[in-house]
């Protein structure tokens, strides 16, 4: 399942928690253990690597203005100061306010980036390993970095990811039960409910059920496709045009014996005004084209032609497809 974001979160409040008591030069023998133990844990020490490259970045008070003042507010004497009772050289006072600022800051930086497209928008963005992360529309994906692994959970919608090889980072991407490891690969993968389809352009990924009742895992190789459905049920095959199985990240939709409902399905995801198809009939007949994402009149106007159908806006703004002359099925 996708692990609880809850868990980082505590991680990351714990690891600040940690950094700042750590300053302490009257930290204890037991406190040292306690600390060890705590960071055994592979989220803890993710989250402690973090932190603790923020504080080796020697010019991060001159760059960051936010953690220079609260570091300085830290410092702030107040009455007597706390810091000169106890004695610190400037060194260590200026790391205990650091690690103040750090445990109030820090993890607003190191936050699991979210990334979110609307209806009918894309969004290509350059991750820090140097990876690329499109997004198609209405989708959503965070992405969760650390010194381990890379990992990305797809909530919603489709992505394509162009992955940097890093051996010693894994790069995972999760879409509800399923996750898909590569190294250093290209891949679609989308997401609609349960259900999930990863196609594979270049490289090798093995797909893989994090549900513990379902052990199953499929290497993949180039011009393959897995789609599992809600039901559980998973299937394979060879796709003979993967930039077609793809087409969508260059603006475009690619249909090849398409049952026209599925069709119609699929352009709706990129608009608000949303296409009906009102001749149930004509469900399963094939369509084969290629349209623009972003000009669902050309596709009404194409279907409207193929089909003899005839379009018209109902009360809700929704282009209603219907035989013409009739009242449709």
């Amino acid at each position: 399942m996708i692990h609880d974001d809850s868990d980082e979160r505590r991680a990351r409040r714990e690891a600040a928690e940690w950094f700042a008591h750590l300053k302490n030069t009257d930290i204890t023998a037991a406190k040292i253990a306690e600390f060890r133990a705590w960071r055994a844990h592979a989220a803890n020490d993710e989250a402690y690597g973090e932190l603790e490259r923020m504080w080796r970045s020697a010019d991060v008070l001159e760059r960051d203005s936010d953690i220079h003042r609260i570091a300085q507010r830290a410092l702030r004497p107040r009455r007597r100061s706390a810091l000169s009772a106890l004695g610190r050289p400037p060194v260590l006072a200026l790391a205990a306010g650091l690690a103040v600022a750090c445990a109030a800051v820090g993890y607003q930086r190191f936050a699991a980036p979210t990334y979110e497209t609307p209806v009918g928008e894309q969004r290509l963005v350059e991750l820090s390993d140097g990876s690329q992360l499109r997004l198609d529309t209405d989708s959503k994906a965070v992405v969760r970095f650390g010194s381990h692994g890379r990992r990305i959970v797809l909530k919603r919608g489709q992505a394509f990811f162009d992955v940097a090889h890093d051996p010693q980072r894994p790069f995972v991407v999760e879409a509800g039960d399923m996750a898909v490891t590569a190294l250093g690969t290209r891949f679609d993968v989308r997401r609609a409910d349960r259900a999930f389809v990863v196609t594979l352009v270049e490289g090798a990924v093995e797909v893989r059920s994090t549900d513990k009742s379902r052990a199953q895992a499929y290497t993949l190789g180039p011009g393959e496709q897995l789609a599992a459905q809600s039901d559980g049920e998973v299937s394979r095959r060879r796709i003979s045009n993967t930039a077609e199985a793809t087409s969508w990240t260059t603006g475009q939709l690619t249909f090849r014996e398409t049952p026209l409902d599925a069709a119609v399905a699929e352009i709706n995801r990129y608009t608000k005004s949303k296409v009906v198809l009102g001749a149930d009939d004509l469900a399963d007949e094939r369509l084969n084209g290629v349209f623009k994402a972003d000009e669902t009149d050309a596709f009404v106007s194409a279907i409207a032609t193929l089909y003899d159908l005839q379009a018209r806006k109902d009360r809700n703004g929704k282009t209603v497809l219907t035989r013409a002359g009739g009242a449709g099925a």
